[in-house]
């Protein structure tokens, strides 16, 4: 994931970022993409939109990555995580506590280094699926 200056410039500026997995090869891409190496590019982002994704997996890599030792420097400025609904799931938004409760990790890792940041279910859960 190299990227141009320009490029790496203009990533540094975003200040919210939504990451959108759709059609069947959600998972492939899920398990390709670079995580770490992808978000360092986005070091001002205070707000993280994710849809269709497999929210469990994004809580474990969000603290896989915290976990490591320069895994503090990573989204220093995030305070929200807005969950979209997996594209697969069949599940009601009611029956979605279990997904909130895998990112309970990651907050508190966030809270106890002074960086706190809330995670929810976002407005477009209820139309999707």
């Amino acid at each position: 994931m190299k990227l141009g200056s320009t490029l790496s410039a203009k990533f540094s500026t975003v200040e919210e970022l939504r990451v959108s997995f759709h059609g069947m090869a959600v998972n492939v891409w899920e398990n390709v993409i670079p995580w770490r190496r992808f978000l360092q590019h986005f070091p001002n982002v205070k707000a993280l939109q994710t849809e269709g994704a497999n929210n469990y997996r994004i809580a474990s890599t969000l603290l896989q990555i915290y976990e490591n030792p320069d895994g503090l420097s990573l989204l220093p400025a995030l305070e929200q995580i807005e969950l979209g609904k997996y594209t697969f799931s069949t599940h009601e938004k009611s029956q979605c506590e279990p997904e909130l409760v895998a990112f309970e990790p990651f907050v508190s890792a966030r809270r106890q280094e002074g960086r706190p940041v809330k995670v929810f279910l976002g407005p477009y859960w209820s139309y999707r699926g």
